[in-house]
């Protein structure tokens, strides 16, 4: 929901023209969460990966729009499942 809203303000403010999209939304469990780790992976993945594919996906028409538009993805070391990795 968050998305469609943020994408309809875009097309509202800025006519649907972005020039640069920065990625960095993200979230990770503190080592003292005792959260089930099946639980942490989804809700990881869910966020730092779908969530991301899902907004990239949405903001390609408006980067299209844009003058020599750019994509920059930030990561952090704190989303690492040490488990799978």
């Amino acid at each position: 929901q968050s998305h469609s809203e943020f994408c309809k303000r875009m097309e509202e403010e800025f006519d649907g023209k972005v020039d640069v999209l920065v990625n960095n939304a993200g979230f990770a469990y503190k080592n003292a969460d005792n959260t089930p780790f099946k639980e942490q992976t989804h809700q990881t993945l869910q966020i730092n990966y779908y969530g991301l594919v899902d907004f990239t996906e949405r903001m390609i028409p408006y980067l299209r729009k844009g003058n020599d538009s750019r994509i920059v993805n930030v990561a952090s070391m704190a989303g690492r499942l040490n488990q799978v990795s």
